[in-house]
């Protein structure tokens, strides 16, 4: 239900034709009070509230750590969550998101699978059902590209639950009773284990302690307004903050070799070809992506205004001139493998340069995808074209129309809607 931001596998094609596999995520709901910790502000000294709440957010909580111990999600913490917050400041709910680390073969430690303490009775009796009757389990995660060896430990975990409340090494409890204990009576027994009421507690008491002892005031939580969804092109896409920040991320990934295959480390290890041209282009790289990873982890950062003139001089200023750097360094070294190359005869421009071995063509080719990268990076700060203005305007005429037709549609045919 609503314990998970729902995700569908989606393809994306760009406007140049190239179609990109993934997934498209819902909105979640609540807040990022990891991302975002001065949110806070709105949230009160005792966040769990009476009784009432205390058992629907509780359950909440059990449920989430017994449906990520059946899909394997290894990277369940206070910070891949949503907390949804009342007025008052009372956490009402919670939902897991950065749910991409999930399923596999194995069937986890029976050290890891003993921290859930408490199960609630529906969920228990849920478990049960399943249990007795895996292959709806099995049915339920076909299709969705995992292994058969990976939906058999998921089986296999979902027995190994189910015998450990069988043989009550789970306390089960009535849903309505579930938050009559303080959150620390559902804690592992072990000091250094870590389960989700306790790596949650831990967070939200020392987080309210720091900007309560910096004397901030509490402030009930403006009313979130429920997100809405466009359609949207990828020439309308590439002007926006989320295109830039498609560019951001391109760069690092590419220095950090997650799409090229192998690591700049590998590169630089032996003597040969490791000229100072090279070196220098790798530490550009390398402040790039530690910038962008300190613009992305500062709270002070908003990420929304990076494009805006009151922050070009700051933020935009930083990553440009990183950007600039990183790109002339991979072109010094361009130059000096072309004005050293033995091929005959010699080329003329950077595209005809070619390594005398696999060693130095790897790093000819790793300076060529820098350069391509920071290049599209740039187009994404110039102002549309006059085709990519069409394009938009035409992206634009053709939702309005078919908005027109849908309220036709419906005006028409009120009863089959």
């Amino acid at each position: 239900g609503d314990l998970l931001a729902r995700s569908e596998s989606m393809k994306f094609i760009g406007d140049n034709g190239e179609v990109t596999e993934g997934t498209f995520m819902e909105y979640g709901k609540g807040v990022d009070l990891y991302q975002k910790p001065y949110l806070f502000r709105h949230v009160a000294i005792n966040p769990y509230g009476n009784l009432e709440n205390r058992n629907r957010l509780f359950k909440q909580i059990s449920d989430l750590q017994v449906l990520d111990y059946l899909g394997l999600n290894k990277d369940r913490h206070a910070g891949n969550l949503f907390y949804q917050i009342d007025e008052d400041g009372k956490i009402t709910g919670i939902q897991g998101i950065d749910n991409d680390s999930s399923f596999g073969a194995c069937r986890w430690p029976k050290a890891e699978a003993a921290r859930l303490r408490v199960i609630t009775r529906s969920t228990a009796e849920k478990i049960k059902a399943m249990a007795e009757r895996p292959e709806l389990l099995r049915f339920a995660l076909r299709g969705r590209g995992l292994s058969s060896e990976e939906i058999d430990a998921a089986v296999g975990r979902l027995r190994t639950r189910d015998d450990e409340i069988e043989k009550k090494k789970i306390k089960v409890m009535d849903d309505d009773k579930i938050g009559r204990y303080s959150i620390d009576k559902y804690f592992p027994p072990k000091e250094n284990d870590i389960n989700l009421f306790k790596q949650m507690d831990q967070y939200l008491m020392k987080q309210i302690k720091e900007y309560r002892s910096a004397e901030e005031a509490f402030e009930p939580l403006p009313k979130q307004p429920e997100p809405t969804l466009r359609e949207i092109a990828a020439a309308d896409r590439r002007y926006t903050i989320g295109g830039l920040t498609d560019e951001l991320g391109r760069i690092s990934r590419l220095v950090r070799n997650e799409e090229t295959g192998f690591r700049v480390e590998d590169l630089t290890k032996k003597t040969r070809g490791s000229s100072s041209y090279f070196k220098d282009m790798v530490t550009a790289a390398r402040n790039a992506v530690t910038l962008h990873q300190q613009l992305l982890e500062d709270p002070n950062v908003n990420k929304g205004q990076m494009l805006s003139e009151a922050s070009s001089l700051t933020v935009m200023t930083q990553v440009n001139e990183s950007f600039n750097t990183l790109e002339q360094r991979a072109k010094d070294y361009l130059q000096y493998k072309l004005d050293h190359t033995k091929i005959r005869p010699r080329p003329t421009d950077f595209d005809g340069l070619r390594g005398k071995n696999d060693y130095e063509q790897s790093h000819i080719d790793y300076a060529r995808s820098i350069i391509q990268t920071v290049s599209e990076y740039k187009k994404s700060l110039d102002r549309p074209s006059q085709i990519d203005r069409e394009n938009i305007q035409a992206n634009q005429e053709r939702r309005e129309l078919e908005d027109r037709r849908a309220e036709v549609q419906k005006q028409n045919n009120p009863l089959q809607l």
